[in-house]
């Protein structure tokens, strides 16, 4: 995380204390850590691809760090839908699963004229973590129906 600014990293740690709170005393908390990373990965790479492109270093600069968060926070999303959507029964997975879908459609769509070649690689690998989970989760829960 050396390479985020120091608010993003910041703003990732309080996440972090949440979600172990989440996980380990208070499920309801579940789903607004999950609403919170939708909106850091909706928000990092929806706002560096409306960036001016004007050559600058610090506009550069800037969209690379928020690139990097955007990056960081579907990660973290990724790794928290593994072990949170298992614990909660306050979070729809349907909800999550289409919401994932959502916030990661902009790199994804974009594939290389994102800002960053690993903006889509990193998308593409957290939504398929996370379908594959969620699939096979899904197909347990109608399968004892």
């Amino acid at each position: 995380m050396n390479v985020l600014y120091q608010v993003h990293a910041a703003a990732l740690q309080a996440v972090e204390i949440v979600e172990e709170e989440a996980l380990e005393h208070n499920a309801q908390l579940t789903a607004a850590v999950f609403e919170i990373l939708f909106k850091f990965v909706s928000k990092a790479f929806s706002k560096h691809q409306q960036a001016d492109v004007s050559g600058q270093s610090n506009g550069n600069r800037f969209r690379e760090k928020l690139s990097l968060f955007g990056e960081a926070s579907a990660e973290r999303l990724g790794s928290f839908f593994l072990t949170g959507h298992a614990n909660s029964t306050s979070v729809s997975l349907p909800h999550v699963l289409r919401r994932t879908v959502e916030v990661l459609r902009t790199p994804l769509r974009l594939k290389y004229r994102c800002f960053r070649d690993s903006d889509w690689r990193t998308s593409i690998n957290v939504l398929l973590k996370i379908l594959k989970k969620g699939v096979f989760h899904q197909q347990l829960t109608i399968a004892t129906v």
